[in-house]
């Protein structure tokens, strides 16, 4: 989904459980909305208040947000983690799904484990590894299109 710019995309998986109250505050600032979805109230408080949207959002969520105006990527998941996400570089630009299995469309794409997580699973029984090429982002984390990872809320 992008706003009307459409300078901003989002991938959003996800529920915001208090939409109705943030679209009537984000209205009250000049938003305007074209759908009912909360996947649009999560990407206008993120356009209108950035990282500070999500300690206003009461919500399990994992999304990508695309900023053209910025010439940047951003991948957020909620601290609880209730919804997955994974994300990978690749040679076209980055890749973000719920599954890797998702990555298997891309031309070009190849599938690897990553030696030391597989070590981990069997030694300690641990849910299944990362890909080496698509990395689970972690509960309350985010990462940039720089690689950054660091968490959100304390």
């Amino acid at each position: 989904m992008s706003d009307p710019s459409p300078c901003y995309w989002v991938a959003y998986n996800g529920e915001v459980y208090n939409d109705l109250e943030l679209r009537r505050e984000l209205t009250d600032l000049g938003c305007q909305f074209r759908t009912d979805s909360d996947t649009e109230v999560a990407l206008q408080s993120w356009i209108v208040w950035g990282f500070a949207a999500l300690a206003r959002l009461s919500a399990g969520y994992a999304f990508g947000i695309d900023d053209a105006r910025e010439h940047s990527f951003t991948l957020v998941r909620d601290r609880f983690g209730k919804r997955p996400l994974f994300y990978a570089r690749h040679r076209t630009g980055w890749l973000c799904a719920s599954e890797t299995k998702a990555f298997s469309v891309v031309p070009g794409w190849r599938f690897a484990w990553d030696a030391k997580a597989l070590r981990t699973l069997f030694a300690c029984r641990t849910p299944l590894p990362d890909a080496a090429a698509g990395r689970r982002l972690l509960p309350g984390r985010s990462a940039g299109a720089a690689g950054l990872l660091h968490p959100l809320l304390q």
